[in-house]
């Protein structure tokens, strides 16, 4: 943001915006907006082959017939990938959720534990996880200290299976 004046007002000093400067670039963002829009859009063409057969492809006739043409827009979502915490009786159990369509590799490091039975916490927790699945990670048991059980942790998570090899057919 671009400031092209500064005046005293009372006893500070305030900044006046350039609204030119905004303008255009709302105008900016906008027109990249469209055409990264446009760029993504596919096309439908509909028309009737050389028998009489009606063909629906993503490109024009080759011989110019005139076709039905349409605007498809793209309904994909991202994928997501979410670990949850759930306390059931005097356990905490973390769940994972992956709803890529691929395998995917997960670290899960514990920040932070109290009240919890857990052999080491400094340990990093490595994990493949299915594509489109929902895995129980970690049950954790409460220790009979009466503390309030807690757990703290972050995750790093990468779609593909690291161990996988190409293996190409012979043609």
């Amino acid at each position: 943001m671009k400031f092209d004046a500064q005046t005293m007002d009372g006893d500070g000093l305030q900044l006046v915006h350039d609204t030119k400067v905004i303008g255009s670039g709302l105008a900016l963002l906008l027109s990249i907006f469209i055409v990264f829009n446009a760029a993504h859009a596919q096309q439908l063409y509909k028309y009737r082959g050389a028998d009489g057969e009606w063909i629906y492809s993503d490109r024009p006739p080759e011989d110019g017939e005139v076709v039905e043409r349409r605007v498809l827009k793209s309904t994909r979502s991202k994928p997501e990938f979410t670990i949850t915490q759930q306390i059931i009786g005097r356990v905490v159990r973390l769940t994972a959720d992956n709803r890529f369509y691929a395998p995917v590799e997960i670290t899960l490091d514990i920040k932070e534990i109290d009240g919890l039975e857990y052999p080491n916490p400094e340990q990093t927790y490595r994990r493949m996880l299915a594509p489109r699945s929902e895995t129980a990670l970690l049950s954790l048991n409460s220790l009979e200290n009466n503390n309030v059980p807690n757990v703290e942790y972050d995750f790093k998570y990468l779609p593909g299976d690291p161990s996988a090899e190409h293996r190409p057919t012979d043609c």
